[in-house]
């Protein structure tokens, strides 16, 4: 009876929408002021210094190989790596606000000032609207185990997500936007103003569509969601960091061209990971592993409350629930580092342990993944599933051999079992999620190890 009242009391899916939409219409209109007003002011302080002519589209610093002012950092010893990581991220960031003009600011570019507008507004929208209305989408859309997992998640881990929900659709708009501008600089070559009313309208408008879909989907934004965009993150800032890799040379696997005495080669010739060495394209490639890796702790808070629950109510072949629980964490774990590990330490022959790190990351990182998919009980999931798992397995011996074969590049084979194990990772969290609804109400008795931060 109390269960069909609140029924009654609940929003009717459109009147849920309407209430979202009108939400993050607020906030795009409100960053759309707020972006007009600080023009504005610019304008009457640094009235002499604005740019004469505004370009749709000038390289962003940071993206373009042929700048003289592109950072490189050279590599150096593993502890040293990540902090130097640490630092191109940083200057990357700077990039961003370096790219809104030229010519010693006589130039504007409406894509640089877009950009770093709308990184802004994003910003500050998704940190205030992070899942605002995930309570009421998880009961409209008849999702308990969902909900349940959200109310039991502690004040600490809600906090922890969302500053990394925030970095991770950060990064991911930098990606997405800077494309869009590139795309656009194509279609319309070559167009610039010489006043300053149609860039600010085509900022504005720019500023404001974005804003608007990223706060709506962060109003209530799901664990698939949030899945999908770790994997879309991954594959997209993949793909452009690819795009921007620069020629290395043959004898040394450095990016200087103008030494090489023999070919040069592409990235492709070498690994994936070789986009990661030199910019343009490492800070994007870091980024994305980074990006991901935030996005699947995340994926992990929304879902231990569960995982714990399927561990006490299956039949277990191999381990007692409590002893799964932490292979699990543990595992999960390993596949992060990993990431991580492959993102932030480059490989020099002068630094073998940076080798080991790397390698190690990217070799830990893929048997993780396949031992969680031994270990996961399948026989409450949908019968594909099972076959999926075994797929994972049996593609990456056969990518092995193949390699072993020389039949096969080491890109073929990294970007195979990528794929792999981005399909598998949202099958598993579809599958456990899914089977959790139709399971509910959870098991009364909950065992755990210490409280699962990862």
């Amino acid at each position: 009876m109390a269960q069909q009242i609140t029924q009654e009391l609940l929003p009717s899916e459109y009147d849920y929408l309407e209430r979202r939409f009108y939400i993050a219409l607020g906030y795009s209109i409100a960053a759309v002021v707020s972006v007009l007003v600080a023009l504005f002011l610019l304008s009457l302080v640094r009235h002499d210094t604005l740019p004469q002519i505004y370009k749709l589209y000038l390289p962003f610093v940071g993206w373009n190989g042929d700048s003289h002012a592109l950072r490189q950092f050279p590599i150096v010893n593993w502890d040293q790596e990540i902090i130097q990581q640490l630092y191109r991220l940083f200057y990357a960031a700077v990039d961003v606000e370096n790219s809104v003009g030229a010519d010693h600011g006589h130039v504007g570019s409406i894509a640089g000032i877009a950009r770093l507008c709308t990184l802004v507004t994003v910003i500050s929208s998704v940190f205030i609207l992070y899942r605002r209305d995930i309570r009421t989408h998880y009961k409209i859309y008849d999702q308990p185990t969902q909900l349940e997992n959200f109310n039991k998640m502690s004040p600490v881990k809600q906090g922890l997500a969302r500053f990394l929900y925030v970095g991770a659709t950060t990064f991911g708009t930098y990606v997405i936007v800077s494309i869009m501008w590139l795309g656009l600089s194509q279609v319309f070559k070559n167009l610039s103003f010489n006043d300053g009313l149609s860039p600010a309208i085509a900022i504005l408008l720019f500023t404001g569509l974005i804003t608007f879909i990223t706060t709506f989907g962060a109003l209530a934004v799901t664990t698939h969601e949030v899945l999908l965009l770790g994997l879309g993150t991954l594959g997209i800032g993949f793909m452009v960091s690819f795009a921007l890799a620069q020629p290395n040379c043959r004898q040394s696997g450095f990016s200087v061209p103008l030494l090489c005495l023999l070919p040069v080669r592409q990235w492709w010739e070498i690994a994936v990971s070789n986009a990661g060495q030199s910019n343009p394209s490492a800070s994007l490639f870091t980024g994305s592993l980074l990006s991901g890796a935030i996005t699947f702790i995340v994926v992990w808070f929304d879902i231990d409350n569960t995982v714990i629950d399927l561990a006490n109510k299956l039949t277990l072949r191999w381990f007692k629930p409590i002893v799964w629980i932490s292979i699990a964490r543990f595992l999960f774990t390993v596949f992060i580092l990993g990431l991580l590990f492959v993102g932030f330490i480059r490989v020099a022959p002068e630094f073998p342990m940076n080798r080991a790190f790397h390698t190690g990351g990217a070799v830990s990182a893929i048997i993780s993944a396949l031992a969680l998919a031994c270990i996961m009980p399948k026989q409450s999931f949908r019968p594909w599933y099972k076959l999926l798992s075994i797929g994972l397995g049996a593609v990456t011996a056969i990518m092995i051999v193949l390699g072993a074969l020389n039949l096969v590049s080491l890109t073929v084979i990294e970007l195979t079992v990528f794929v792999m194990i981005g399909l598998w990772i949202y099958a598993t969290v579809d599958s456990l999620l899914a089977q959790a609804n139709i399971n509910y109400p959870p098991s009364p008795k909950i065992e755990s190890t210490a409280p699962a931060e990862m």
